[in-house]
C-alpha cells in the first residue's frame, strides 16, 4: 500500500494544541511508525509524527486530501480568474470550471488566514 507524505501543519508543532487536542480525542497517541517528522496518509490510516511521538488522526484521510489538493494547486493568474468569473456571471461556467475557481478562491482563504494568524502570533510575542 502507498505512504504519502506531508509535512508537518502549523498547529502539528505546538505542543499544548497537540495536548488538547488527544485530551479531547481529536487525535491519539500511538507508537511512532516510521520515527521521523512528517504528516502521513497509509489506506484510510492518517497520522503524524514529531519529535519521537506520534498521533492517529481518526477520519483524517478527507482533510489529508484535502491538503494535497491545496498544496498542488497552481495559482490561476488574474486575467484567467477574470475570464472565469465572467463565465460564471453569465451561467456559461462549466463544473470543471467551477471546481477550479471555487478552489481558486479556497486557496486565498487559507493563504489569507494562515497570514493573519502568523501576524497575531507575532503580536503576542512583543
Amino acid at each position: 500500500m502507498k505512504l504519502k507524505v506531508l509535512p508537518l501543519d502549523g498547529w502539528m508543532k505546538i505542543p499544548f494544541i497537540r495536548e488538547d487536542m488527544a485530551a479531547d480525542k481529536d487525535i491519539i497517541p500511538i507508537e511512532p511508525v516510521l520515527n521521523r517528522d512528517g504528516y502521513y496518509l497509509q489506506g484510510d490510516k492518517v497520522w503524524f509524527e514529531i519529535n519521537g511521538s506520534a498521533y492517529l488522526i481518526p477520519n483524517g484521510k478527507t482533510q489529508f486530501l484535502l491538503t494535497v489538493k491545496v498544496l498542488s494547486h497552481k495559482p490561476l493568474r488574474e486575467i484567467e480568474i477574470y475570464a472565469l468569473t465572467v463565465l460564471k456571471k453569465s451561467k456559461l461556467l462549466s463544473a470543471e470550471q467551477a471546481k477550479l475557481l471555487g478552489m481558486e478562491y479556497h486557496v486565498k482563504h487559507l493563504k489569507a488566514i494562515r497570514r493573519d494568524s502568523l501576524k497575531r502570533m507575532n503580536y503576542f510575542k512583543k
